[in-house]
């Protein structure tokens, strides 16, 4: 099944490129192996200074839904790459929640606080509104 959480199909090859894992991982797979503390720092620190920036601005608005436009998609260059950005339409995009929580808990140590999190209800509305247009 999919999930808004996990990285999806389009974007799983890329994962696992830079994870050099087996290709014929499933997207829960390789997010759950993302989002291990010692990747996300390996991730957070690939990235250039301005994606780090806007990461820690979206944090911080503590946001449980984060939804972008193309140009700041732009910015999320490396976070986009790996799958944890999730097209929605022509200019807007949703930020995966779950990988921003897990990079303010683990690498910014929980600087921004704690992330609200979905009801079943809401998670599910958000899975239909994703995946509506796949």
């Amino acid at each position: 099944m999919l999930d808004a959480h996990f990285i999806y199909p389009g974007k799983l090859q890329n994962a696992c490129e830079y994870f050099n894992l087996p290709n014929d991982k499933e997207g829960f797979e390789v997010t759950m192996y993302a989002l291990r503390p010692e990747n996300l720092h390996k991730i957070y620190h690939d990235m250039d200074k301005t994606e780090q920036k806007f990461l820690e601005t979206l944090i911080s608005n503590g946001n449980p839904v984060t939804i972008i436009n193309s140009h700041e998609v732009n910015i999320l260059k490396l976070t986009n790459h790996l799958g944890f950005v999730i097209q929605i339409n022509e200019d807007t995009f949703f930020v995966n929640n779950l990988f921003l929580s897990y990079i303010n808990s683990e690498v910014l140590d929980s600087a921004y606080g704690e992330f609200e999190t979905l009801d079943t209800k809401d998670h599910m509305h958000l899975n239909y509104e994703i995946f509506r247009v796949r």
